[in-house]
């Protein structure tokens, strides 16, 4: 395996050549303002398929893009891995030169990317031709044309994004609805987000009526108070294996899934842990038959009360309903240990601040 490390005392220039066959790449506190760079005039009609796997680009404050081409110039058929940390002016991830389709992308970690604009660039163009046209299809429900058009995750599994001021949209109309390995969902302090699926009325027709995350077992969303809705849909089972929910800090949250047919009620079936903190236009109805333990805190429109609290969730975690899942124990109490910690800080300083005026 060839890797190849990147840091502040190196010159970004010397990779170029080697970028082709490079696996793994880490760059770190660097200045360099583009990391995979093609010649648009020597490049008409030609594909470049890189053979990385793992990307972490960590404090480059100038980079502006990750990759640059003509459209559909690189294939990214075996990257697995992607991590991107303080890369304060990049405004988009994959953009248009990315070549639509990204069938081993398994874990995908976005943080303190404060000018991030779009995950996938907007691209109504043309209809894209790439590889693996027939699992696209199956993946989006409908026909092999219209799907060539969105861009597709179909083996996604792990999705953070975290402080990313600017974010508005996670996946755009641009991407295919459907997430079909997708199974931990966190977003955090994106202060500009108003919903993670953004809806398509022209993909709404030729969709098959799938959940969008049907494998999804923990989903949790703190500090993002313009969101509106998680997504919208057209059916209400879209979270049929969603083990732990929770939201906190979401002041304009008004429901979980949106339709155009008015309020649903959002089937939670297999749900275990519901925690709902601070949200003041929440109302949606939500069917849940093997609800366990709930946690409801300054949530005025709701008819849900608390059954424990946090610091007893902390002491007596209830392992046996998180035995049977895919992502294992240790993430869902990896999420309740983050809340707790964020409401013991938040209880800290008002102690203190209530001790001020005193």
């Amino acid at each position: 395996m060839f890797t190849f490390a990147l840091n502040v005392l190196q010159d970004s220039k010397g990779i170029q050549n080697h970028l082709p066959t490079l696996q793994t790449l880490n760059i770190t506190f660097s200045d360099a303002e583009r990391i995979f760079c093609l010649n648009e005039d020597e490049m008409i009609g030609q594909q470049v398929s890189l053979r990385l796997e793992k990307l972490k680009l960590k404090f480059l404050p100038q980079m502006t893009y990750i990759w640059v081409g003509p459209n559909n110039s690189l294939t990214l058929q075996h990257l697995t891995k992607l991590k991107i940390w303080n890369c304060g002016k990049l405004e988009v991830i994959f953009p248009k030169s990315v070549v639509r389709y990204l069938p081993e992308l398994k874990k995908v970690t976005i943080r303190d990317c404060m000018e991030l604009k779009q995950i996938v660039e907007e691209d109504r163009s043309n209809l894209l031709s790439i590889d693996g046209g027939s699992e696209v299809e199956e993946i989006i429900g409908c026909d092999k044309e219209a799907s060539k058009n969105y861009f597709a995750f179909p083996n996604l599994e792990e999705l953070e994004i975290i402080q990313c001021d600017s974010l508005e949209v996670v996946f755009s109309k641009s991407v295919v609805r459907c997430l079909p390995k997708l199974n931990v969902l966190v977003i955090r302090k994106c202060k500009e987000l108003r919903e993670i699926i953004e809806g398509d009325k022209n993909l709404s027709n030729l969709v098959s009526h799938q959940p969008c995350f049907p494998k999804l077992e923990a989903l949790h969303v703190d500090d993002c108070h313009k969101l509106k809705r998680l997504f919208s849909g057209s059916v209400s089972n879209d979270l049929p294996n969603l083990h732990l929910l929770a939201i906190n800090g979401a002041n304009e949250l008004e429901e979980l899934v949106g339709c155009k047919k008015g309020k649903i009620k959002v089937e939670l079936p297999k749900l275990k842990l519901l925690i709902f903190m601070h949200l003041e236009n929440f109302s949606q109805e939500i069917e849940l038959h093997n609800l366990k333990n709930c946690i409801v805190y300054k949530c005025p429109k709701l008819t849900l009360t608390s059954t424990t609290t946090l610091q007893k969730l902390r002491h007596d975690f209830p392992y046996e309903d998180f035995m049977n899942t895919e992502l294992g124990i240790s993430t869902f109490r990896d999420i309740l240990e983050g809340i707790s910690y964020k409401y013991s800080q938040v209880r800290t300083n008002q102690s203190m601040n209530i001790n001020n005026k005193k």
